[in-house]
């Protein structure tokens, strides 16, 4: 009688459990509209900028950010120098630039539709030590 009796509770909890499995996955959404509603924009490649000459003549380090404004097909449309942190214009804020217009992005999706966007990220020139 215990076997069966244990037996039979073991049933009882799997098929409960089975039940609630069964709810948890019915409550998720599956519509792919819904899952995509809003995606930060992505780097597909992250070109290196060029060091510029004099800067590394002279020692200069600097982290330029920068606001690269990109379209709806992942092209840089516009870049604006937002802050140089160390020494300015020895040519960190022109390679920068360049930098950004080479890169390339996955555009953002905002409300469940792809749309340009403004990207702020930094663009460190460091030397090795």
């Amino acid at each position: 009688m215990n076997k069966q009796l244990i037996s039979l509770l073991v049933i009882i909890l799997l098929s409960g459990c089975g039940s609630a499995i069964h709810h948890k996955k019915a409550d998720v959404n599956t519509n792919s509209d819904v899952l995509m509603k809003d995606r930060a924009p992505e780097k597909l490649n992250d070109p290196r900028p060029v060091y510029p000459e004099s800067a590394l003549a002279n020692g200069y380090e600097a982290v330029v950010w920068v606001g690269s404004t990109i379209d709806s097909t992942g092209q840089v449309v516009d870049v604006k120098i937002e802050k140089v942190i160390g020494k300015e214009n020895v040519g960190f804020e022109e390679s920068a630039i360049k930098a950004a217009f080479a890169t390339k992005w996955i555009p953002p999706i905002i409300d469940g539709k792809v749309s340009g966007n403004t990207v702020f990220y930094k663009i460190v020139f460091e030397l090795r030590k």
